[in-house]
């Protein structure tokens, strides 16, 4: 009767359900993590600026940072335009910080921010992907060069006239030679046909085509440089070999003003003088390099690729020559008068001769 009483209360036993659950680890929205506590920290700040500050938390994160102060040189543009150079303090920052997440994985994090820009690194940061391009080559075009013909004629041969000797010289005999004019005649024959038949050479042509994607031009070089006298120089060169540069600098200019009444004064003004180059290769394989100034005097392009102006030579006109013959004044040939002789006469009168 114990036996069976114990084998029954054993069967019972097994048939029971388990209330026992295996521990299962579960991140809730509402489960009740422990609590977090700072285990320690550190907080310094100096008469200088500079200053370091770092703590510690009972879930193992840190944190650490130190701030010091930095001369800076900043560039300020007042309303006009003009940039002026001034020396600044800011502040420089670097730190780091350690944590695990919730699921056990380690992160650190180190950073530096200054006059550079905030710097952050860490193995969990995605990385920029970096792409190498295969640059394209320039096709090789082999062609073979024409060969200049070779015309080969016989030259001719000055004719030898047959002569005497005799007791006074030396006497030539005239005899007809038609050899030698044929021979000329037959050379300047095949030299016509030669010259008259076409050329089967055909020079290379270098084609653009519409659709043809040139590879992308970029900045490789370039600067810009302005100065508190009012000049400046800036510069670029291109991955296209084309390149440009400008100076620019102040100049004191005598202008003529003119007012309501018409006086005329004297006026010294301050102006601008530019000068510069640009150099560029055409799609054709062409290089072309530009010149130009431009002050008071206007603007003075150069370049061997710009019109030139034609120059008219004049002959300027002979004022014509008149040949006059100067009047001659009259001579008039007047006989003079003689004055009378009076003369008495038997004494009563006079008798005028």
């Amino acid at each position: 009767m114990k036996l069976f009483l114990i084998a029954a209360l054993l069967a019972v036993a097994a048939a029971a359900p388990s209330s026992y659950k295996t521990e299962e680890k579960k991140y809730e929205k509402d489960y009740k993590y422990p609590e977090i506590v700072v285990t320690s920290q550190s907080d310094e700040r100096n008469l200088d600026g500079s200053s370091q500050w770092n703590y510690a938390q009972s879930d193992y994160a840190t944190r650490a940072e130190s701030q010091a102060q930095k001369k800076f040189v900043v560039t300020k543009v007042d309303d006009y335009g003009k940039e002026t150079k001034e020396e600044v303090y800011g502040n420089t920052n670097q730190g780091s910080s350690y944590w695990v997440s919730p699921e056990g994985e380690k992160f650190t994090l180190t950073w530096v921010a200054d006059d550079a820009g905030f710097q952050p690194k860490g193995a969990h940061l995605p990385v920029a992907p970096v792409h190498v391009y295969e640059l394209p080559v320039a096709p090789v075009h082999e062609y073979e060069l024409p060969v200049a013909p070779v015309h080969e004629y016989e030259l001719p041969v000055a004719p030898a006239l047959p002569y005497s000797r005799t007791g006074l010289g030396i006497s030539y005999i005239q005899t007809n030679r038609p050899t030698t004019t044929m021979k000329l005649f037959i050379i300047a024959a095949v030299l016509a046909v030669a010259a008259a038949a076409p050329s089967s050479y055909k020079p290379y042509e270098k084609t653009y085509e519409k659709d043809y994607k040139y590879p992308e031009i970029v900045v490789t070089g370039q600067s810009d440089e302005r100065n508190l006298d009012g000049s400046s120089r800036w510069n670029y060169a291109q991955s296209d070999y084309a390149t440009r540069e400008e100076t620019q600098e102040q100049k004191k200019f005598v202008v003529t003003k003119v007012d309501d009444y018409g006086k005329e004064t004297k006026e010294e003004v301050y102006g601008n003088t530019n000068k510069g180059s640009s150099y560029w290769v055409s799609p054709e394989g062409e290089k072309f390099t530009l010149t130009w100034a431009a002050d008071d005097a206007g603007f003075q392009p150069a370049g061997a690729h710009l019109p030139v102006a034609p120059v008219h030579v004049y002959e300027l006109p002979v004022a014509p020559v008149h040949e006059y013959e100067l009047p001659v004044a009259p001579v008039h040939e007047y006989e003079l008068p003689v004055a009378p002789v009076h003369i008495p006469f038997n004494g009563k009168g006079y008798k005028i001769y």
